[in-house]
């Protein structure tokens, strides 16, 4: 996504400068990570949603975010409403996309008890990297 010229619609011209490593500043420039956006959801809910094939959305690292971003939810109360959904399928919006939207909303808006699990990895937590080296406080 640091190629302004491939992904105009994401990032402005010159956000590759501050991405990758450069000169070793790039922890001082961009000091955070995707999950740390999606924090600042919290405690609204947030669904993620992907095909468990689409090399492009990247599955494991949704699961990442989806992982250090809990922490977030837990620490506010919210534990629900951090969502991950995966369909079989690579890069697309697809009808079963939209039925998981529409339930994760009922639930979140409603109160309609879902008919799926909104926190199934792709991957086993434990085939994943260690990425997170922070914990929320404790209240």
């Amino acid at each position: 996504m640091t190629d302004s010229r491939r992904w105009q619609a994401w990032t402005r011209q010159g956000f590759g400068d501050y991405a990758y490593e450069r000169r070793g500043e790039s922890k001082k420039n961009l000091p955070f990570d995707q999950h740390f956006l999606m924090g600042l959801v919290a405690p609204r809910p947030l669904l993620r949603m992907e095909g468990r094939e689409d090399e492009w959305a990247n599955p494991e690292g949704t699961s990442c975010t989806f992982l250090a971003t809990q922490p977030i939810y837990d620490f506010l109360g919210a534990q629900t409403c951090n969502g991950i959904h995966f369909r079989k399928g690579g890069h697309e919006f697809s009808e079963v996309d939209r039925a998981a939207l529409a339930r994760f909303a009922e639930w979140h808006l409603f109160g309609v008890e879902p008919d799926r699990s909104f926190s199934r990895l792709v991957l086993a937590p434990a085939s994943l990297p260690g990425f997170i080296d922070w914990d929320a406080p404790n209240a």
